[in-house]
């Protein structure tokens, strides 16, 4: 008596069954799983592409905060020459040089935080915290100080340098900081104006939601909004118009 094996190949599992070629009873069944060939390569470019343009993202924040301070006259100089953390610290409580405060701001434009939400309970994960659960121990230092305020307490006890899991806030947090300094400075400085003071936080805070897509007016791309068609013009598409597609049976309906 005859038998069949039916196989049901995918990407990462095969399933596999066999019965009596006559009678059509099942001998056995069952599946087996694997991991898709590409798999690790894709993630491996994703992690890439996502740094990539984090990267970019950074420069292009950071040039556009240098630009913001020189149209209202404050100085480039300090970057990269004062201490930032110290910066920081002093122009929160006192009146501090141009330079010392370009630094400072330009600090915290480039370490904005993270906006992830924070649980309200505590898990360790092995040796180290997660990020969410690193942000909730941090929320609990900062009632009472400002993230500069527990930056210069590690350095001073442990000389570690800050690019670590420990130094994980909240964008607001950042933010929160980035207001004391303005509102104490803005009493020594005509620069420092209202509207000096809104397009900083805004710089700070604003980030670009995954459903724009990627590229811009500026730079455009096909898989992005902005694109260039075939009669080479600028054109916006929305990233859902973009999705849609037409019907098979009725082509001229989405």
């Amino acid at each position: 008596m005859g038998k069949v094996l039916g196989l049901d190949i995918g990407i990462s599992s095969v399933g596999w069954g066999i019965i009596e070629q006559d009678s059509g009873e099942i001998v056995d069944a069952g599946v087996r799983l694997f991991e898709e060939a590409t798999r690790n390569a894709n993630e491996e470019r994703r992690s890439f592409r996502g740094s990539r343009r984090l990267k970019r993202r950074r420069v292009h924040r950071s040039e556009r905060a240098k630009q913001l301070f020189e149209e209202h006259h404050l100085p480039l100089s300090g970057i990269g020459d004062a201490e930032p953390y110290e910066a920081r610290y002093k122009a929160i409580y006192e009146t501090v040089t141009k330079e010392e405060l370009v630094a400072g701001l330009y600090h915290l434009v480039k370490r904005r935080g993270t906006t992830l939400d924070i649980p309200e309970e505590e898990k360790e994960s092995g040796s180290e915290l997660s990020t969410k659960e690193q942000l909730a121990r941090n929320r609990k230092l900062l009632v009472d100080k400002y993230i500069c305020e527990v930056q210069l307490e590690r350095l001073a006890n442990r000389h570690e340098k800050m690019r670590n899991h420990e130094n994980r806030f909240r964008t607001e947090d950042y933010v929160k900081e980035a207001r004391a300094i303005l509102l104490k400075q803005k009493q020594v400085y005509e620069e420092i104006t209202d509207d000096f003071i809104e397009q900083f936080i805004e710089l700070l805070e604003t980030r670009r939601q995954y459903y724009d897509g990627p590229g811009s007016e500026k730079s455009p791309t096909p898989y992005g909004p902005y694109s260039i068609d075939k009669n080479g013009q600028l054109v916006y598409t929305s990233m859902i118009d973009k999705m849609r597609g037409t019907c098979t049976y009725f082509p001229d309906e989405y």
